[in-house]
């Protein structure tokens, strides 16, 4: 079954334990700074974060993707938190970039995945688990 949404509510405790992991990392994030890139007539998609990091990186072999999570804290209005699969890509200096044009009115904080590109893309794409909720 392919999640799209994970209730951290449910038994699924692997996952609980990697929202446990993610929700105590939160002093790691950083703001990601954006950057507008192409690559000849490429230009990132909106929507495709993933898709976006993983193209300019084989054009740009001194770049390499970035995966990890946005995280979300609404401010009191909720008991739980929110965080969502985001890709950026990282500088030969280690700045992270997002390069992905979006319409959010603001940048959220960026916490790097822990786990390998292999491992990662299971969880997001063979998974379909882009979006967890935690419940502090």
């Amino acid at each position: 079954m392919t999640l799209q949404n994970l209730n951290m509510m449910t038994d699924d405790v692997p996952l609980k334990l990697y929202a446990t992991r993610l929700y105590e990392r939160i002093n790691e994030s950083v703001i990601l700074k954006c950057a507008d890139v192409s690559v000849g007539d490429w230009t990132p998609i909106e929507n495709d974060c993933h898709g976006n990091a993983t193209n300019f990186c084989e054009h740009q072999k001194d770049y390499k993707p970035a995966r990890g999570w946005l995280y979300f804290d609404y401010g009191g209005l909720t008991d739980r938190v929110q965080f969502l699969a985001q890709s950026a890509i990282q500088a030969p200096d280690g700045t992270l970039y997002d390069i992905t044009p979006s319409s959010a009115s603001q940048q959220y904080p960026f916490i790097m995945a822990e786990e390998s590109e292999e491992d990662y893309a299971r969880l997001v794409e063979g998974e379909g688990i882009n979006s967890i909720s935690y419940l502090k």
